[in-house]
């Protein structure tokens, strides 16, 4: 087993080997396979071989807009440096004048190999297994109906609809289906803000200080906002949904940053977001706060509706 076997079906773009994802990460893998993919592509068309190597580009718009619809422009820079910083993607400047910065990738598949011989999962594999499918595997869905189980008298939390008297609010969550919402009546504002330290610094690679701390101030006010509001304290959430919320809260504040600061910007959205008249159904969990419609729209408009 090779390198390049990691890579298949190369006519539809967007499936990986579980190998892959397993060696690199998911939100990696996706990447890497799209890379893959156009090398390939240069390979077959015979251009863009430079020093040895077939090379890609694309400006983290286009990449955006033709292979990773479903993130957010920060969010994939990130996984790119990832990779760069792991070695298992290079970067260079091949454009042909200087002004221009976009960024050329090639992937160092002697580096994919180290890491396979390091790996025993791979080790004597010689069979082929079946891949991940990155439609079922997105990482920042939009417009998808997200349910949270609590351990109340209610199985899950209604979906958000119209209601008389209310609004349509949006349905895009935070969240898998089988997260679930300790509500055990425990104050756990302290437990989750030192897991979000761990976090920004472990799966995250936040390492800016004033970064972590305006994230861990963001959240807690959000946690003494729904206690002052609710009257109870915001339940537990998993490391996953966690994680997906200081994304949304980070890329927020760079998508519209000129509406939104960690220093003041979110405390006033937040103190907007629990004036709204939702209906009936009313979720006032960080999730739903967090996610980029509730967050947009709380930035650009004034009233909510």
């Amino acid at each position: 087993m090779t390198a390049r076997s990691l890579f298949i079906n190369k006519d539809r773009m967007l499936n990986i080997r579980q190998e892959l994802a397993m060696l690199v990460g998911l939100n990696e893998a996706i990447v890497l396979n799209q890379i893959e993919y156009w090398l390939e592509f240069n390979e077959r068309s015979g251009k863009n071989f430079i020093d040895g190597r077939y090379w890609t580009f694309n400006t983290y718009e286009d990449w955006q807009r033709d292979n990773f619809p479903f993130w957010l422009i920060p969010t994939i820079k990130r996984i790119f440096a990832k990779l760069e910083k792991d070695g298992y993607v290079i970067s260079a400047n091949h454009n042909t004048y200087s002004f221009d910065k976009t960024k050329w990738y090639s992937i160092d598949y002697k580096k994919l190999e180290e890491s396979m011989m390091n790996n025993r999962t791979y080790q004597n594999d010689t069979t082929d297994v079946s891949f991940c499918d990155i439609r079922a595997n997105q990482d920042e869905p939009t417009n998808t109906r997200e349910y949270y189980t609590e351990n109340t008298s209610k199985s899950t939390l209604n979906s958000f609809s119209k209601e008389k008297g209310g609004a349509n609010t949006p349905t895009d969550r935070i969240g898998a289906k089988d997260d679930v919402f300790h509500n055990d009546g425990k104050d756990v504002k302290g437990e989750v803000l030192t897991r979000t330290i761990r976090l920004c610094r472990d799966k995250l690679f936040y390492d800016d200080d004033s970064v972590v701390e305006n994230i861990i101030n963001t959240i807690s006010y959000y946690f003494d906002k729904y206690h002052e509001h609710t009257g109870g304290f915001h339940p537990r959430m998993s490391d996953q949904t966690l994680i997906k919320v200081i994304e949304k809260l980070v890329e927020g504040s760079k998508d519209f940053e000129d509406l939104i600061s960690f220093d003041n910007g979110y405390y006033s959205l937040i103190d907007k977001h629990f004036t709204v008249n939702y209906g009936k159904n009313i979720d006032w969990h960080l999730p739903h706060f967090a996610t980029e419609g509730i967050i947009q729209r709380l930035a650009y408009k004034s009233d909510y509706y």
